[in-house]
């Protein structure tokens, strides 16, 4: 079995010399999200174990289920570890002669799984046994297989199960001999062949029944893409979901079509396995850096064509006994980087039962799990002789760097922000190191001392900002702070909208007396802001702390007081006169005005509008089907338009009378119902929305405060801003979606008003213009809000500040 394992990576080592050639005569497919992964059977990498490294030809159900039993009570288990896969040697072979009569079979020409190694009970089989035992644990289990079918099956000429054909019906002639590492001889199927799939259908179904989660499909050559489809098929076709690995015989890059579309995950390279130095009779060991090193120009071959549903498997990791993993613990570092930026699966192939503590600080770091689970593969983008640079961007923008030293001595290696893709114009970026937690920041240099064979593993962020609008009469700003990874604040620089101000009448610390004022579009790219004195909006592209003023647009009406985006939708809330709603497209730096998406409110308020009668927000439904205002006291309603094809509005809104008076703001939440702040009587009402987009009252609840007017949504609660009471309160929902008020999360000063929670939930910024103040406040797991920091000096009345956003 060893012998031709390596004789396989050899083999494919070849291939990879020549991948330049082959690359010219393979079309190889984009990846792309299979929903659900193959067989429903996920889109993440692999998280679990095997036995072959450790237990190599040794697996019993004994083993098998302490390594389970270790798994969970290690903790790996609770922080996605699953699976349990028992790799080879779990089946039977005739007293004599393996080698030239192959496996034993069943009635329909089926491996037999060996009872002594793995008893039975009673009928159940006992490898199903075993999978029994491992699912009562909340784990999944695996199993190995090598393509064809038994040379006994064929001398014996087995029935294919619920078939008219036999073994001898489907193989290929002359037979053709398929790679079985246990010297198990195999025969080549013809899927030509009536009876071919069905058989592998037979196999397939025999694994459900056994309650089998994933399957290693080992020794797969080029010309066993045929095998590869077929099995997949099968596995199909049982309505299990199983994970379908297919690994080395000698595969390269020919194959990638078909795995990529068939496959869950696939191996390139030869084991890892550090056969050569093992003493007689042990494991260890487990690897060494030439066999870890082998992988980089696997993951940057492959990389670039990983996502959602199929990955590149770098073979097991081997981290986690210490000295004999057979690696330094830099070398071990390295390895779990490595492969967590190629998005390759972590099945971990070491002795479960006796773990390092060190290695297990490794094997438990949430955060470089969380870079191999984003599904994303890696490019490099420095390749040398001394040292490597793998690097790859998050869904949020982030970049993930890996800087490699992979020479004999200490060295610094080095990249800059703007190669590994962030924007060249950001003043600043957070480096969090993935290993030590440590936070730094830099101007755009990304650079460490690296110990030889080690690594620094990096995530970069531009420096995040909050933007706070000062709402001049004379001259509209836009003021921008730096927002650190601890939530505080530092001011940055301020920017002209291109227009005024405005003030609704009767209004005192809440200028606007409205919510959304400033909007983030475009993933945080660009930021909106009204000029209600001016009747316009201005378009600002966002460059980290930095703005740029691109487009000054009309706002279809008077008074502009708040924005609402949905993905390159725009509409915007004219509170002034009869009040109106008008719809934009946002193509990159521009706004482009919707035909037939302006409709009046008919308020009939003036202008500029009292402020206890301009209509207070408008916003999107979650499914961006619906456009919502609230109507504040002009008609105490909530009116709901269709949204139709590309954005467009219906030409009728439905007009619904709130639960207590003067709807002012709202948000969803997670079930979709809608969370309305009604000011009058400072209630928190719920409502969910019906078909004909009427709205149904689903409970209400006051805080005792005065004039509640601003909501934002952190964790699962909802904070409300009393203006007249100067505090901020906390709600949450029941199960039935009633609101439930937790008391007074953070006592201010009057004038409180709108307030922004960032996009992971963790920090809350709220505005007192009342004080001139900006509050930052840390979101705690059970709704309460920890003070961080007070910023003074912004404008106080009459003309104050109002308007909130973060990126």
């Amino acid at each position: 079995m060893v012998h031709l394992r390596i004789k396989g990576a050899l083999v494919v080592t070849l291939a990879v010399a020549v991948f330049g050639v082959l690359a010219l005569a393979v079309a190889v497919p984009t990846a792309s999200a299979i929903p659900g992964g193959i067989n429903g059977a996920g889109l993440t990498p692999t998280l679990g174990w095997s036995s072959w490294s450790f237990l190599r030809m040794g697996p019993t159900a004994a083993n098998i289920e302490a390594s389970a039993d270790a798994l969970v009570s290690s903790g790996l288990a609770s922080i996605g570890y699953q699976y349990i896969n028992l790799d080879d040697f779990y089946y039977q072979y005739p007293a004599t002669n393996p080698s030239t009569q192959g496996m034993n079979v069943d009635q329909y020409g089926r491996w037999v799984t060996d009872p002594t190694k793995f008893p039975p009970k009673g009928s159940e089989d006992g490898i199903a046994v075993v999978a029994d035992y491992v699912h009562s644990l909340g784990l999944k289990f695996g199993i190995y297989l090598t393509p064809g079918i038994p040379k006994q099956a064929v001398v014996k000429n087995t029935p294919i199960k619920g078939t008219a054909y036999h073994a001898d019906d489907i193989v290929q002639v002359p037979y053709v001999t398929e790679d079985n590492y246990n010297q198990g001889v195999m025969y080549r199927i013809d899927f030509s062949k009536p009876g071919a799939q069905k058989y592998y259908n037979s196999v397939a179904n025999r694994f459900a029944s056994w309650g089998i989660d994933y399957l290693k499909f080992d020794g797969i050559k080029d010309s066993n893409a045929p095998d590869v489809i077929a099995m997949s098929k099968a596995l199909q076709q049982t309505g299990r979901p199983m994970r379908l690995d297919t690994t080395q015989g000698s595969q390269d890059k020919r194959i990638l079509p078909t795995v990529m579309q068939w496959a869950t995950q696939t191996v390139f390279t030869d084991d890892i396995e550090d056969y050569n130095d093992e003493p007689a009779g042990s494991s260890y060991p487990l690897t060494d850096w030439a066999n870890v090193s082998t992988r980089f120009n696997y993951i940057a071959t492959y990389g670039p064509y990983c996502g959602p549903g199929w990955f590149n498997d770098s073979d097991s990791i081997e981290v986690g006994n210490g000295a004999n993993d057979g690696t330094t613990p830099n070398e071990r570092m390295t390895q779990m980087s490595l492969w967590a930026l190629g998005a390759s699966p972590f099945i971990l192939g070491v002795d479960l039962t006796n773990l390092d503590s060190y290695d297990l600080t490794l094997l438990k770091n949430t955060d470089v799990i969380a870079v191999d689970q984003d599904s994303i593969g890696a490019s490099r983008i420095v390749n040398t002789s001394t040292h490597q640079v793998f690097t790859k961007t998050e869904t949020n923008g982030d970049a993930i760097v890996g800087l490699f030293n992979t020479g004999s001595k200490p060295r610094v290696v080095s990249t800059t922000a703007s190669a590994v893709g962030q924007h060249a114009g950001c003043t600043g970026y957070l480096l969090t190191n993935l290993w030590s937690h440590q936070k730094t920041e830099t101007a755009g240099v990304i650079a460490a001392t690296v110990p030889s064979h080690g690594v620094a593993l990096y995530r970069i962020s531009p420096l995040k900002a909050l933007f706070v609008q000062t709402n001049n009469l004379g001259a509209n700003r836009i003021i921008v702070y730096d927002r650190a990874w601890d939530g505080t604040l530092t001011r940055v620089t301020s920017y002209l909208t291109g227009g005024k101000g405005g003030m609704a009448a009767g209004s005192a610390a809440d200028p606007l007396s409205s919510q959304g004022s400033l909007a983030s579009a475009d993933h945080g790219r660009v930021l909106l802001a009204v000029n209600a004195g001016s009747d316009s909006i201005s378009l600002f592209r966002v460059h980290g702390d930095r703005l740029s003023l691109a487009q000054v647009a009309a706002s279809g009406g008077q008074f502009p007081a708040s924005i609402a985006v949905y993905g390159d939708w725009v509409y915007v809330l004219n509170a002034g006169g009869q009040g109106s709603v008008q719809g934009y497209w946002l193509t990159g730096d521009h706004l482009w005005r919707m035909r037939f998406s302006h409709r009046s409110l008919g308020l009939g308020n003036t202008n500029p509008p009292d402020y206890l009668h301009s209509p207070g927000q408008v916003g999107f439904s979650p499914d961006g089907r619906r456009l919502i205002v609230a109507t504040k006291a002009s008609t105490s309603a909530i009116d709901i338009f269709w949204v139709g094809a590309r954005g467009v509005l219906g030409k009728t809104l439905v007009a619904n009378s709130s639960t207590s008076p003067v709807p002012f703001a709202f948000t969803f939440d997670p079930w979709g119902r809608l969370v309305v702040v009604e000011a009058a009587m400072s209630h928190l009402s719920t409502y969910s929305l019906n078909p004909d987009n009427s709205l149904t009252g689903i409970g209400s609840t006051a805080d005792g405060f005065t004039a509640a007017c601003w909501i934002s949504a952190a964790r699962g609660f909802y904070y409300i801003s009393n203006a007249g009471s100067g505090n901020v309160s906390a709600y949450t929902l029941n199960s039935s979606g009633v609101p439930v008020l937790m008391g007074v999360a953070a006592t201010i000063a009057p004038g409180v008003i709108d307030s922004v929670a960032t996009p992971d939930q963790r920090f809350l910024y709220v505005e007192c213009s009342g004080a001139g103040e900006l509050l930052a406040y840390r979101v705690n797991h059970d709704g309460t809000l920890t003070w961080i920091q007070t910023i003074s000096g912004l404008p106080t009345p009459p003309q104050a500040f109002e308007g909130i956003a973060v990126n």
